[in-house]
């Protein structure tokens, strides 16, 4: 999901699908921001795909509103990122459920947050791939901790908490000076 730009790293997720047990279908979104790059992607696509085992598909640009339901039947997303763009994305996923694994950082410090951090070598993220593919159970907990983590740090609710405290706090120091 997200432009096709070499930051996003996914010539080391291809790369990590020859070591991927798990027969997988890997839905690629976005524009192809970097052309040349974009036409590597699609040239190591292609040969995934002629092996036969893992299935490669490229559905272009979508909408916000056709996202959600990609994010909702995704079994995980990856996000071989070459450095942490803290981008929206994961936070979309995690709303939905979805278990990320990912080569940036966690959302929260503490506990699970639904991201599993690996490394950038295609044959630790392809360890990581099967793990999570292999124990649905683990995926599960991942799903359901990352959207409790997104309710608690990231819905309305909680902005609207954050807001508050900050808003009383600058004005606090005005009210006593009124009185």
């Amino acid at each position: 999901m997200g432009r096709i730009d070499r930051i996003k790293g996914l010539h080391i997720l291809l790369e990590a699908l020859s070591y991927v047990e798990t027969p997988l279908t890997l839905a690629i979104v976005g524009p192809k921001w970097d052309r040349e790059y974009a036409k590597t992607v699609e040239e190591m696509s292609q040969v995934i795909n002629e092996n036969g085992i893992h299935k490669v598909m490229f559905l272009g640009e979508l909408n916000q509103p056709d996202l959600v339901p990609l994010y909702q039947k995704a079994s995980l997303l990856v996000c071989p990122y070459l450095y942490e763009t803290h981008s929206n994305l994961v936070r979309e996923c995690l709303a939905c459920g979805t278990p990320v694994i990912s080569t940036g950082t966690h959302l929260c410090e503490h506990g699970s947050d639904g991201v599993v951090l690996t490394s950038k070598d295609p044959k630790r993220l392809a360890r990581t791939i099967d793990a999570l593919m292999k124990d649905e159970a683990i995926r599960r907990k991942c799903g359901t901790d990352g959207r409790m983590i997104i309710e608690q740090l990231f819905s309305w609710e909680s902005i609207i908490k954050d807001l508050s405290k900050i808003y009383a706090s600058i004005l606090t120091p005005h009210r006593k000076r009124e009185e």
